[in-house]
């Protein structure tokens, strides 16, 4: 493990706790901290024979653990900890050894600084982002240093008491060779002085998390923030946030790959725009869940994408349905309850299903009350209405009369049917047409012109849908041999 072959940043005797109170066992523990962002703190405890038995059953652990007292001490605090892989040799004689590797959801390191830090502020780092980064010019001098200077930067306001400045923060590492090796985080800073008494930066995190998810959509790529460190009175803490995903690296990503086109103009206005609507949506968990949906660009199959942008789309017209009285046909349950008595006294006696037929028409009883909820397809209708989205340039949603909707190809992914290999990739036409209708009813829900974006009527991305789903239409009858869904190619 090279955990084990490095040199840790802390080492003290950690005390772990689970089961509420009830269980309580202590282990020497060394943090190996991360240089970079994009990495993780790594956990290792070293207990002895006896507490590694009693460990491995062990499970959602909290760490506490302090090393020193006084300036310069250090406590660690850790929450929800999985203990996962480890080993253990037996050499008898006392000289049995052993680890067990540690994965907590968040880790926070307090440094006791010995006096007041004067000017309280806190660094949000997070991963890449070219919408939040900042324009800085370097230049290298003779004697191979660098000078920075710092051009222009974005800010951003959460609320009247935070403004958010992203800016560089440059680190350095020789490693321990002749070598330095430099690069760069993105953080943004924020003046700690300015928030309300008893507010630190940990309740900001929910509304980073939001604006993040708002940045992710207009750039096409997902970021995330993973640490923040904060100074008040005389501590100096450090929060790793590891029950986060860190965002897939994307080395070829360009301001081509962006939903918002005219950026200098419109990317300000937009992040403001969607932030208080989101903020302030009556069924923002729905709207937070679609948006969270649309912006997770992990590679996957076709298939799992294709589902998880309708499953999106579907919770932006429930959002819809909620707020605007849409999910019922009748609304009022005495009327309903009354409805599906007289439905049920029908059916019960109706000439074709007196004669051996209680199945067949226990299973109608079954779905009546269905028969009270507003269809998909009429609510979705609703929604673009209210909204004024054209659709007439994508693959259909519920039409049919041209080939397989949307709907359709859902349903069959849904129940696991068979594709070939040349439908999959005919079916990838179909999902980027998914994509741009979920993108509008989103935008349009954030009170956003999506016409003023690449998802914008007319736009190029689905010119093919037109033979992708003439072709799938024509192979519906006979099925070619090809691939099952498990061997999909990638989306």
């Amino acid at each position: 493990m090279n955990d084990l072959k490095s040199t840790e940043d802390y080492k003290f005797l950690a005390e772990l706790t689970w089961g509420g109170t009830c269980r309580t066992l202590y282990a020497p523990c060394k943090i190996f901290l991360p240089k970079k962002v994009r990495e993780r703190p790594r956990l290792v405890f070293y207990p002895d024979t006896d507490t590694f038995r009693l460990l491995i059953y062990a499970k959602d652990c909290e760490l506490r653990g302090s090393l020193g007292n006084g300036p310069g001490s250090i406590t660690t605090k850790a929450s929800d900890v999985r203990l996962g892989d480890g080993n253990q040799r037996r050499w008898g004689d006392g000289l049995d050894e052993g680890y067990i590797l540690g994965y907590p959801k968040q880790l926070l390191i307090d440094r006791n600084m010995g006096q007041d830090v004067g000017n309280k502020s806190a660094s949000f780092y997070f991963t890449e982002s070219l919408l939040l980064s900042p324009f800085d010019l370097l230049t290298q001098k003779y004697d191979g240093t660098v000078e920075v200077e710092h051009v222009s930067k974005v800010q951003f306001r959460l609320n009247a008491n935070c403004l958010l400045s992203f800016e560089y923060e440059y680190r350095y590492d020789s490693g321990g060779s002749s070598e330095t090796r430099s690069w760069r985080e993105l953080v943004a800073r924020t003046d700690l002085d300015l928030l309300p008494a008893g507010i630190s930066p940990e309740d900001l995190l929910p509304h980073i998390d939001d604006f993040l998810l708002l940045v992710s959509l207009a750039e096409g790529r997902r970021c995330a923030c993973l640490e923040v460190v904060w100074s008040q009175q005389d501590q100096l803490l450090h929060l790793f946030r590891l029950d986060r995903t860190i965002p897939e690296e994307r080395a070829n990503h360009s301001i081509n790959d962006c939903l918002i086109v005219n950026i200098k103009e419109e990317l300000e206005p937009f992040l403001k725009k969607s932030y208080d609507t989101l903020r302030n949506f009556p069924e923002k968990n729905l709207l937070w869940s679609a948006l969270a949906s649309i912006t997770w660009f992990k590679q996957s199959t076709i298939g799992d994408d294709f589902l998880r942008l309708f499953t999106a789309l579907e919770t932006l017209v429930l959002a819809f349905r909620r707020i605007n009285g849409l999910e019922l046909a009748v609304q009022d349950d005495a009327i309903r309850n009354e409805i599906q008595k007289d439905v049920k006294k029908f059916l019960h006696g109706h000439h074709l299903l007196k004669d051996g037929t209680n199945s067949s028409r226990g299973m109608l009883y079954e779905n009546i009350p269905g028969l009270f909820h507003i269809s998909l397809k009429r609510a979705t209708e609703a929604f673009v209405e209210t909204y004024k989205i054209r659709l007439d340039d994508v693959w259909p949603l519920f039409d049919t009369s041209t080939g397989w909707s949307l709907l359709n190809i859902r349903n069959k992914i849904v129940h696991g049917e068979h594709f070939s290999e040349g439908e999959w990739f005919d079916l990838m036409e179909a999902k980027m047409s998914l994509r741009v209708i979920a993108e509008r009813f989103l935008l349009s829900m954030l009170g956003w012109d999506y016409q003023k974006t690449r998802v914008h009527w007319g736009n190029s991305a689905t010119e093919g849908w037109k033979a992708a789903q003439t072709r799938l239409s024509e192979q519906a009858g006979g099925k070619e041999e090809g691939l099952q869904i498990s061997d999909l190619p990638q989306g």
